[in-house]
Order: C-alpha cells, then structure tokens, then sequence
C-alpha cells in the first residue's frame, strides 16, 4: 500500500515545528487533502516566533555556534544573547548582561508577536529546574493559551541547562 508523503520544511525549532505538526494532523483528521493539510503545517510554521537565550555560552560555544573569544567576553561582561529563529536560522535580536533580563527580553519578544497574531498559543521550554518556565508561562498575556514543556534533547545539546524558549504561533480554532 503506498501513502502519500509531502515534505514540508518548517523552517522552525521546537514548538515551532511542533505546532506546525499539530496543525498538519488536526487537518488530516478533518478529512484534508495532502496539499491542504501541507498547507495547514506551513502557516503555521510561518506565522511563529521562537525567541529564546541561554544561562551560558559554554554549550553554544562547544557547538560551534560561538568562537570561544566571543564565549570568553560574553562570560566576563555576563552578556546573554536573546535569539530568535529568523528565515530558518538563529539570529541575535538582543544583547542583555544578566539571565533575567534575557528571560524578561524572551517574554516581552513573545508577548508582543502572540498579541498580534489571531488565534495565538504559545509554549514556553525549558531545560533543567523547572520554576523559572513556570513564570514565564505565567507572565504571558493573560488568555493565551500555554503549552509548558522542556526542551528537546537535540537542542538541549546547544542550548544547555537554564534554557528558556517561548514560541508563539497562530493556530486554527480546535488544535489545543
């Protein structure tokens, strides 16, 4: 028996892609075509934002993401990178010198694209001790729905424990 597969790149990370995914199954249960529900997967891939920063530049300079001077600096001046996902690749949107302020700079990203988009979810991830991610949630605007979850092993590689992400996308009615 032959299944049709498309393949569609969603250009996203985490929640990105996972809520693209949602989307995608929430379309073929409804009875989509393979196009529709290909379709229903990358707008919603498109319409995220994923903003996230993390506690050290250690694990993103032994992934090759940061030349150990600049791994070396960063950790004297105690500069956090507020990044975010753009056209597929991770791009510094920020520079803050403390964890917090990084963690506040990631909400307010987050908070802001959530509100401008219809029908907005957003998921908050973290990776090791949990509570900062429950606050995070919570410092949401009020009425968004929140998914809380941690982060992946494949990004946990990059990012390291005290990582904080948030993602916020439109998704159609009925998918949380």
């Amino acid at each position: 028996m032959r299944i049709p597969v498309e393949v569609v790149d969603s250009g996203q990370v985490a929640m990105g892609a996972g809520f693209a995914a949602l989307a995608a199954a929430h379309a073929a249960r409804s009875g989509a075509s393979l196009d529709d529900v290909a379709d229903a997967a990358r707008a919603v891939a498109a319409s995220a934002t994923c903003v996230f920063t993390v506690d050290t530049l250690e694990f993103l300079r032994r992934g090759g993401r940061l030349s150990s001077a600049a791994a070396a600096v960063g950790r004297m001046l105690q500069v956090r990178p507020v990044l975010e996902i753009v056209a597929g690749e991770v791009a510094v949107v920020d520079k803050v010198r403390s964890t917090a302020r990084a963690r506040e700079a990631v909400l307010r990203r987050a908070g802001e694209a959530a509100e401008a988009m219809p029908g907005a979810a957003c998921a908050v991830l973290t990776l090791g001790e949990g509570s900062y991610g429950d606050e995070a949630a919570q410092a949401l605007p009020v009425g968004l729905p929140v998914v809380r979850t941690d982060v992946g092993a494949v990004l946990a590689v990059h990012a390291g424990p005290g990582a904080l992400a948030v993602v916020a996308a439109a998704l159609p009615e009925g998918i949380l």
